[in-house]
């Protein structure tokens, strides 16, 4: 039992955040950035991450904003209530994405 406990964990953990994982818009998008620090491990955790902590609509703006981090400040100051609802998504998923992913 103690075995199982130890694969399912390894197995568990390993798949996070590795190369096939990158699928989504965010990891596409992290790892066209060009970035010096993103790696396939690193854009596939901050995929996951936007999975769970964003919906579809925001994972597709969030994805922009690795291309056109203008657009991301625009939103920032935008004090429309949907732009409010995004920042504080979006915050919550940089938080998220830094504790999680490294």
């Amino acid at each position: 039992m103690h075995r199982l406990v130890i694969i399912l964990a390894i197995l568990t953990l390993s798949s996070c955040g590795s190369s096939r994982g990158v699928t989504g818009e965010v990891g596409q998008a992290c790892l066209a950035a060009g970035r010096s620090s993103a790696n396939a491990q690193i854009c596939g955790c901050i995929d996951e991450v936007a999975k769970r902590t964003l919906n579809a609509r925001e994972q597709r703006a969030a994805a922009s904003y690795f291309e056109d981090p203008e657009a991301l400040q625009a939103m920032k100051i935008d004090d429309r209530p949907a732009a409010e609802r995004m920042w504080v998504n979006y915050d919550n998923f940089v938080d998220t994405a830094r504790a999680t992913c490294g």
